[in-house]
């Protein structure tokens, strides 16, 4: 079966925007981010990524590059909507390589160094052991408006990239 098979299948168990009584603009798989209501005169969003040892980065990459590229994976996702993060959870699946005290450590500069510069605390999350290093990142944003979806792409729209195009498909 396909992502987008799966992906189909998945949509099917999410409620009528009718029945939705989050929010009825939630998106559903529809788009890298999902609408989960309003905070005063914001709307919160939420992007959820996860990165897997040996499938989005490899086991010798340092572990400082691959806990900025979970978190900034999300980021990214946020700024596209135009919004400011507000909060993240983390959700760390370590393999025994990594209940080493010293690597450890570096995970936790890593990510107080990720928390600092984008001002965006951390709320919780989860461990667990695993066969491989599974990283899993869940960003809080909030926005002015609803943030427009992937699919609504304009001619006349602008779009900005930054480093290299096609550079992940290497990975």
């Amino acid at each position: 079966m396909s992502e987008l098979d799966l992906i189909q299948k998945l949509r099917s168990l999410l409620p009528p925007s009718e029945k939705n009584n989050i929010f009825p603009d939630a998106r559903g798989f529809n788009d890298d981010v999902c609408i989960l209501g309003k905070i005063s005169d914001d709307y919160l969003i939420c992007s959820h990524d996860t990165i897997v040892e040996n499938v989005h980065f490899f086991s010798d990459d340092a572990i400082e590059l691959v806990i900025k590229k979970a978190i900034r994976t999300n980021i990214s996702d946020i700024a596209s909507k135009g919004a400011t993060p507000y909060g993240m959870t983390l959700s760390l699946s370590l393999s025994k390589p990594y209940h080493n005290e010293d690597i450890q450590d570096r995970i936790i500069d890593a990510l107080k160094q990720e928390i600092d510069y984008y001002h965006i605390p951390l709320l919780g999350g989860d461990i667990t052991a695993s066969k491989h290093l599974v990283i899993s990142v869940c960003i809080f944003g909030l926005c002015r408006q609803i943030p427009p979806c992937r699919s609504g792409a304009k001619i006349g729209d602008h779009i900005f990239v930054s480093g290299v195009l096609g550079l992940s498909k290497i990975g």
